[in-house]
């Protein structure tokens, strides 16, 4: 809440407008994580919004996906000092951009067949993601053409397992990262009664198809 005193000692442009940036982040509690404070006035190239992903994060709809997004608006300092929570001043729209990757793995098995069990083999039991990194931050403004990322070097010790959504479709979420560490470990079974076997998938294989180093927010 801005008061009307504090509207007075904005500083106007030229054709009586107000500017001012508006910054949001949402969802960070269900990380663990919370934005770290700054102090009032501080200029918002000051804000660093760094944050640590625990292994057993899993979104839903009750944690959601950690997002952020900030804009500049301009607005008649008139329609400023008239606005109050009733009656709200529509400044303008501020999108929300997802702060973490989001990595699928999809049963494609061109060789797969159905058992007299009813089930399909070979097919993947689980799969988890080993060596990623666990410290990410919020980032804002980036274009979605960008290849680049800002890499918080911190290598996870415990493994994160990929949450099968559905039939044969494997997805986690991790904060960005270089893509020469992470490894994805694959438990297949082959075929009715047979011990599951392990493959692993370097995800520096996929440097090419991506036409980048990093694992990029998507």
């Amino acid at each position: 809440t801005v008061s009307p005193a504090d509207i007075g000692k904005l500083a106007l442009t030229p054709d009586g407008h107000v500017r001012f940036r508006i910054a949001i982040a949402a969802n960070l509690h269900g990380l663990g994580s919370t934005l770290p404070e700054s102090d009032a006035g501080a200029p918002y190239s000051d804000l660093d919004p760094v944050f640590e992903m625990s292994p057993s994060y899993c979104p839903s709809s009750s944690t959601g996906i950690p997002m952020f997004g900030s804009a500049v608006f301009s607005v008649r300092k008139s329609s400023l000092m008239v606005s109050s929570p009733k009656h709200p001043l529509a400044a303008g729209e501020l999108t929300l951009t997802r702060s973490l990757c989001r990595i699928e793995v999809k049963e494609a098995m061109t060789n797969s067949y159905t058992a007299s069990d009813g089930h399909s083999y070979p097919h993947i039991n689980s799969v988890r993601l080993l060596s990623w990194n666990s410290k990410g931050y919020l980032r804002s403004d980036i274009p979605s053409s960008d290849l680049t990322a800002r890499v918080l070097e911190q290598t996870a010790v415990e493994a994160v397992p990929l949450v099968e959504t559905a039939n044969g479709l494997f997805r986690t979420y991790i904060p960005e990262g270089n893509l020469n560490g992470p490894e994805l470990i694959l438990s297949v079974t082959r075929s009715p009664g047979s011990a599951p076997e392990e493959f692993s998938y370097p995800l520096s294989r996929a440097a090419t198809t991506f036409g980048t180093e990093f694992l990029i927010r998507n």
